[in-house]
């Protein structure tokens, strides 16, 4: 893999102690440079910033990378906010707007209900507190970010600087008469809805709710079906409880081990607290909404993955960091390509280079030469969800709550949103109230009569964009509801701890300002030119000892975290900061105790040499299929280990070898691990059966049925058999095989790509065939692709006599699941008859004719043409859809702004007409579902996907001068005409990078230019 070189000479370190210089008379007034090195590189444009007090140089380097430099804080916070504007404006404004719900402001109707879904889940008061909290230094540096910002838009304003595109694209449908006029001034509370946004995105969820469904939907499951009770058994343990991950991969390097793996699945989730199930429907309607706005659907197929390598396994002797966090595609990236300093031309400790999201004043994930950190999503159980019963007031609206035998008052907080005439709006102020519980629970639903248009009548209250009309639906004597606790409510200082993270010493000062944040909820990896290597997930996790547990641990009916809890029964808990502005662990306080830093799941220099996280468990508490046996409880199941067991591997292969370089490569490992686990099974499979003969009276009916099916197939599924062995026999990788601009395929890798979609039209097919028939509810854990492989993988090794893997559906008389028989149908099925099945299927399909937007077959039987990159392809969309929602109408306005193979064509010249790349809008890639550089889904045909690394970032903490790489897919620019509007979606496509410029050196040895910010006269 071709990868740009980093930098590894020692540097010259250069301390100057200010950017002015003394003039003598008679003196030149030519700049010295030595006194300013930065001098050397041609200044190519000058502002004037009336937020500055010094002036502040801008080198660009390739791809467009701003290096700042300035003297104090405030000067470098304005000039970020000015360079970051000029390239992400309108992305910064709406994820600002997004935390305070201010959105309908811009998009009218089309952003009111996000806006109700965002105060109502306490974004705007999760803001507000951060505001009130800064201190005065915090807030100078705030509001000199806000203030760049603003001096951007007065520049678009007076037609210095072009207007961000997609105002430009959709001004006349936000009516307005000019773009420039939907540009509104920022303010310090800016920084803070940005930061709320990041709370929020970071680790807020509703699994509870949705698990709450689920068992009250596994209560009915399986009446009527055949062999009712195994499949009813089967559902509640061999999918529901088993949680195991296939492979013991852990990130704490054994912190809290304490029991065997893998035993049988137990009874460990009771019914939960009962709500009407509309009130229940309302809410799982509301999270699934929530997620889509965060993309966090947890499918196709998202896969971060960080890791930190100790000295002892590095070429170098140093430590080395890897980050490749994933999230949606999109255009503009999410994050932004950034470099602050003030050690250069002023006395300040700020030099760190990395990444940031757009609209805050802050490097959330780099290195500042010291240290150097990554993170992946943890979603852990920060996030708790309470039944409540209501009582309404005299005017029909709801007055309180039950909380053991006392009606405790419902606060109502009226709240003002102005909404543009864009798009349905009103053009005017409108008003709506959230409604918390007296213990501080927003109300998530609320059971009643759900409305068309509740507005006009005075009992109807709106709950997350829902008109209700509270009453006792189903005549329980109750009125039922859904409120919600979350570390994130208590969120403060989240800003001023990143910052703590940019000038940290090592890993040790890094980690004391991880313990000042609630809720970031992600797994870092941290590395050091000291040689030290951290994993922490470590948040504001409550102890939860008010909710009580029966003998084995296992919290009791109406007391289980991951269910609805009783709240007339038990309280919720709250955070709280200590003098040290880091959570108070409280021990001795019921409902504000929080799990200390030893008791939460860490590791530091592992005697293995290296941590790893790529969402799997922070530690090993599911490995016995129980999590509630162990010391603490901090959350699960999480995602599985099929990409973390395959990185460790890679890790321990390179031991003593790795480097910024292997680091990289094992980023774009695409070695299938689907194929790993299930492409032995097919084959064994197909030799099995190759021999059978339906005349063969001793044959079971399944076999005499898979020989009558091989009869009439045996030479097309021999061959695809065999081309899926040969892939196996040169390393599985799950080539693309299409030739472009970033790839071009050897001989075998168009043999690999061949087998690769043979392979995942197969995959795809079986693991429905398994699971779809059977009317389960949505019962597998984090999510489907991991729960549903990670029980197939269960199930499949479960096939023998005497239950090997002793599952709970496992029936005698053949010796497998009862899964494995089709509901519906005569016959019983059998395993390997599903198998044959999914094959025939497969090859079927890959030879159809093709469909639309490349759904369909290859339109042929020649299996050598059968390229997995012209299915399978990366979609880079516009960001605007995402945070807005599903309109047809914003999809049609900004589908431009995504990049596309007519922004970057596939070949020079493009494609002919007749040759299938000539159709693609998406790019062909390699990768496949939970391969390291994870790349969509499973799937039957569609196997496109929009979700990625957003970076892939690579650092050496060498003492002597650290180095490394880093990409985003995308550019700097959200700018279509821009020359970095795509430049580096052209390295992602082909896993490259560019260098890191750290040191002032390779700063100057790369400049395109230097930009020079002065304050205003």
């Amino acid at each position: 893999m071709a990868i740009v070189a980093a930098m590894n000479s020692t540097r010259t370190f250069i301390l100057l102690l200010g950017l002015s210089i003394s003039v003598f008379a008679g003196c030149s007034s030519e700049p010295d440079p030595s006194a300013n090195p930065l001098i050397e590189v041609p200044q190519t444009a000058s502002w004037e910033l009336p937020c500055l007090e010094e002036a502040v140089h801008v080198v660009r380097t390739e791809f467009d990378v701003p290096h700042i430099y300035a003297v104090s804080r405030p000067d470098l916070a304005c000039a970020q906010g000015f360079v970051t504007a000029r390239d992400r404006f309108f992305q910064m404004d709406l994820i600002a707007r997004n935390g305070l719900g201010t959105l309908a402001e811009l998009l009218g109707g089309a952003g009111l209900s996000a806006d109700i879904e965002a105060r109502s889940r306490g974004g705007r008061a999760i803001a507000d507190q951060m505001l009130e909290s800064a201190s005065a230094e915090d807030l100078a540096v705030w509001e000199a970010y806000a203030a760049g910002v603003n001096t951007y838009i007065d520049q678009v304003q007076q037609g210095l600087l072009p207007v961000p595109a997609e105002l430009d694209a959709a001004y006349l449908f936000l009516r307005v008469d000019r773009p420039e006029d939907l540009m509104k001034p920022w303010t310090a509370l800016h920084i803070a809805g940005v930061a709320s946004t990041v709370n929020y995105v970071s680790g807020f969820e509703t699994t509870d709710i949705k698990n709450q469904q689920r068992v009250d939907g596994l209560a009915s499951y399986g009446a009527g079906l055949p062999d009712e009770t195994l499949r009813q058994q089967g559902a509640r343990l061999d999918i529901w409880e088993n949680i195991a991950p296939v492979y013991p991969v852990d990130s704490g390097a054994g912190f809290g081990i304490s029991g065997a793996r893998r035993v049988p699945a137990q009874m460990t989730l009771p019914q939960g607290a009962k709500v009407e199930a509309g009130v229940l429907e309302r809410a799982v309607a509301v999270a699934a909404e929530m997620d889509r706005r965060i993309g966090r659907t947890g499918e196709p197929g998202f896969g971060s993955n960080a890791w930190a390598i100790g000295p002892e396994l590095s070429a170098d002797g140093v430590a080395l960091l890897g980050s490749d966090g994933h999230l949606s595609l999109t255009i503009p990236s999410f994050l932004y390509n950034t470099h602050l300093d003030t050690e250069l031309l002023g006395d300040g400790n700020m030099h760190v280079i990395g990444l940031t999201i757009a609209g805050a004043p802050m490097i959330g994930l780099g290195t500042n030469g010291k240290v150097a950190w990554g993170h992946t999503s943890q979603t852990s159980d920060i996030n708790d969800y309470y039944a409540e019963r209501l009582s309404l007031g005299a005017d029909g609206r709801p007055a309180s709550t039950l909380f053991q035998d006392q009606q405790i008052p419902i606060v109502e907080l009226v709240e003002d949103y102005q909404v543009s005439a864009a798009m349905g709006g009103s053009g005017s102020v409108e008003q709506y109230s959230r409604w918390v519980t007296g213990q501080g629970r927003p109300i998530f639903s609320l059971e009643g009569e759900e409305l068309e248009d509740g507005a006009e009548n005075p009992a109807a209250i709106n709950i997350f964009g829902r008109w209700i009309l509270a009453g006792d639906q189903d005549g329980d004597g109750h009125i039922s509801a859904i409120s919600g606790a979350a570390s994130h409510f208590s969120e403060r200082y989240m800003i001023q701890h990143v910052h703590g993270w940019e000038t940290a010493e090592n890993v040790d000062q890094w980690a004391s300002h991880l313990q000042g944040m609630t809720s970031y909820s992600q797994h870092f990896l941290v590395a050091d030119t000291d040689g030290n290597i951290l994993y922490t997930g470590f948040q504001g996790m409550p102890c939860r000892d008010y909710l009580p547990r029966d003998a084995n641990g296992i919290p009791i009916d109406g007391a289980h975290p991951q269910l609805l809890i009783e709240g007339w029964n038990h309280p919720s808990f709250s955070l709280r900061y200590d003098d040290q502005l880091r959570i108070d662990t409280a021990p001795d306080e019921l409902l504000h105790c929080a799990l200390s830093w030893d008791q939460y799941p860490h590791a530091k220099n592992p005697a293995q040499g290296y941590v790893v996280n790529a969402n799997n468990a922070p530690w090993g508490a599911a490995w016995d299929n129980n999590l509630w046996n162990e010391d603490n409880y901090i959350g699960g199941p999480w995602y599985g280990t099929w990409r973390a067991s395959r990185i460790h591997e890679l890790i321990e292969a390179g031991a003593g070898q790795h480097s910024v370089e292997t680091v990289a490569a094992i980023q774009g490992d695409h070695r299938s691990r689907m194929a790993t686990e299930f492409a032995p099974l097919l084959l064994n499979v197909l030799e099995r059966t190759a021999q059978l003969s339906s005349a063969d009276p001793n044959l079971s009916a399944a076999d005499q049925r898979i020989a009558a099916t091989l009869a009439s197939h045996s030479d097309r599924l021999a061959e695809a058999g065999q081309r899926i062995e040969d892939w196996q026999a040169r390393g599985g990788r799950a080539a693309s095989g299409v030739e472009t601009f970033y790839n071009q395929p050897t001989a075998d890798e168009r043999l690999d790509a061949a087998a690769t979609s043979i392979f995942n039209a197969w995959m795809g097919r079986f693991l429905n065939s398994v699971f779809d028939d059977e009317g389960l509810p949505d019962l597998f854990r984090p999510t489907g692709s991991y729960g549903r492989t990670r029980a197939l993988k269960l199930l499949v090794d479960g096939v023998g006599e005497d239950n090997p893997m002793q599952l709970a559906s496992w029936k005698a008389e053949n010796g497998e699941s009862v899964f494995f028989d089709v509901v519906g149908t005569e016959q019983i099925e059998s395993r390997d008859e599903l198998v044959i099945d999914a094959l025939v299927d497969a090859v079927a399909h890959l030879e159809s004719a093709p469909g639309a937007d490349g759904l369909g077959g290859f339109g042929n039987e020649d299996m050598d043409s059968w390229l997995w990159g012209l299915k399978h392809q990366v979609r880079f969309d516009s960001f605007v859809a995402r945070e807005i929602g599903d309109d047809p109408l914003i999809d049609s306005l900004f589908e431009d702004l995504g990049v596309t193979t007519a922004v970057l064509p596939l070949s020079s010249p493009a494609p002919e007409p007749n040759d299938p790349r000539a159709q693609l809008k998406g790019f062909p890639r390699p990768g496949d579902a939970f391969a390291v550089d994870a790349a969509g889904g499973i799937s039957t045909e569609n196997f496109s996907y929009g979700s990625g690394p957003v970076m892939r970032l690579s650092v050496a903490m060498d003492p002597a001068g650290i180095h490394g790489i880093n990409v985003v897919p995308g550019g700097q620019s959200s700018h279509p005409d821009s020359p970095h509007f795509a430049d580096q979606a052209a390295l992602w496509l082909g896993n490259e990078a560019f260098p890191l410029r750290f040191y002032v050196d390779d700063v100057i040895a790369g400049a395109t230019g230097r930009e020079l910010l002065s304050p205003s006269p």
